[in-house]
């Protein structure tokens, strides 16, 4: 088969306004480009075969993924719901593109190799990856949500940490049994990504999701190996303050924590009059009141300025949450 027969035949096809796909081929005087076209509009293919153009819309497709709507964005992506020509079902999609690209490959690359190691139930699946010249894609399973049980209606919506939070306000809060409930598996599980030598770097209520009721720990984007002069990145109020010196995804945890204690934003860690529900501290019986001060005692050691003070590592201070092997109670200073 000739080059120029294979040129004419692709002409061919793309004429007659076929979705084409192909195996493109370089030799040594022949460089072959080739046009994918279809309801989506037209993107070009390098040699190696990876589109240049094609960008998210509704009614994209893309290795067998339409896309539907954007669920949500953030400073380093995308989250499309799309449909499964296999399955017929909903999932999710990240997009990625622009100086994010090449850190959320690596972290994806290196996440799907611990995660199967792990298996655990509250870490979230990424399932289908591929990339183009200029963009990363990953499915991932459809979490809960609502209202309604159609994802497809613009109104619904991913269910996070931080939506059932809100859901509390003007009614009954979270019990100590309900917040240990939900931070504790996700607590545990960033534990073990620590174990493995790796850091979260962006945990926070808005990052949890729920699968079937179970909380996950989700976005994976800032991923990455645990060393020294770890850049600081994530989200505001959850990222560690420049004098915080140490685990990443202490002071994370930390925040998150406390976000469950009391509704607040984690600016008000520490201050007497923001330690309680937001019914107050009547709210609380006696015993639970005396729940409410031993965590947040935990979440004091676990972000106090001086690292001697804090836990010794992330373990510790899970086991502490959890009222287990360790003190909230910071060691006596020599």
């Amino acid at each position: 088969m000739s080059l120029a027969w294979m040129e004419n035949s692709w002409r061919g096809n793309i004429k007659g306004g076929r979705d084409v796909r192909a195996i493109c081929f370089r030799g040594r005087r022949h460089h072959l480009s080739l046009v994918f076209c279809g309801k989506s509009g037209a993107a070009s293919v390098d040699a190696w075969g990876m589109a240049e153009s094609a960008r998210p819309e509704p009614g994209l497709v893309l290795d067998g993924y339409t896309f539907v709507r954007p669920l949500g964005q953030g400073g380093f992506g995308t989250v499309w719901l799309v449909s499964s020509a296999a399955t017929g079902g909903y999932g999710a999609l990240k997009w990625i593109s622009g100086s994010a690209l090449e850190h959320e490959w690596s972290a994806v690359k290196l996440f799907r190799e611990v995660s199967q190691r792990l298996r655990s139930p509250h870490l979230i699946a990424v399932e289908h990856v591929n990339r183009t010249r200029d963009a990363l894609y990953y499915t991932l399973p459809l979490a809960d949500g609502g209202p309604g049980d159609d994802p497809a209606d613009p109104a619904w919506r991913p269910l996070t940490l931080g939506d059932l939070v809100e859901q509390k306000r003007g009614g009954p809060w979270f019990s100590s049994r309900e917040v240990l409930g939900l931070f504790l598996p996700v607590a545990r599980v960033a534990v073990d990504l620590n174990n493995e030598g790796l850091v979260h770097r962006d945990i926070k209520p808005a990052n949890i999701l729920f699968f079937g009721g179970r909380p996950c720990l989700a976005d994976i984007g800032l991923l990455g190996a645990d060393r020294a002069g770890l850049s600081v990145k994530g989200t505001p109020g959850h990222i560690p303050p420049s004098w915080y010196e140490g685990e990443p995804d202490m002071w994370g945890l930390a925040t998150t924590l406390y976000v469950l204690l009391t509704g607040n934003e984690p600016d008000t860690m520490g201050r007497a009059n923001f330690r309680w529900p937001p019914g107050g501290e009547d709210s609380l019986s006696a015993e639970e009141k005396d729940e409410w001060l031993r965590l947040h005692a935990v979440v004091l050691r676990a972000t106090e300025e001086n690292p001697r003070e804090r836990f010794i590592g992330l373990g510790s201070f899970v086991d502490a949450v959890a009222g287990e092997a360790a003190s909230a109670t910071p060691p006596e200073k020599p």
